[in-house]
């Protein structure tokens, strides 16, 4: 059986604003900025605001999308939540009709 303690359950709103420009054909270099702001903390500490920055360096074909990416917190709220830095791949595959 699934069980929840909803006690000890946070509740988080979350907002993301991002851009990117294309380099050359398929290649891509994005910016992203995320801010997370908590509603509900069970250890009845203070309601935290993190913000996030990063960034990613991505290219893209006809049925896959690799990219580089990396990024870090810019408050102290982001890094006691997320850690302060950290770095990824991302593969992605599209399957079916991209139209």
């Amino acid at each position: 059986p699934l069980q929840t303690d909803f006690e000890r359950t946070r509740l988080f709103v979350a907002q993301t604003l991002g851009a990117a420009y294309r380099l050359w054909r398929g290649l891509s270099l994005g910016l992203e900025f995320d801010w997370l702001v908590s509603l509900r903390d069970p250890a009845d500490q203070e309601r935290s605001t993190a913000l996030l920055l990063g960034g990613q360096l991505s290219y893209e074909a006809e049925r896959f999308r690799v990219a580089l990416t990396g990024g870090g917190g810019l408050t102290a709220d982001a890094r006691r939540e997320l850690g302060s830095f950290n770095v990824g791949l991302n593969l992605e595959l599209f399957l079916g009709s991209r139209r």
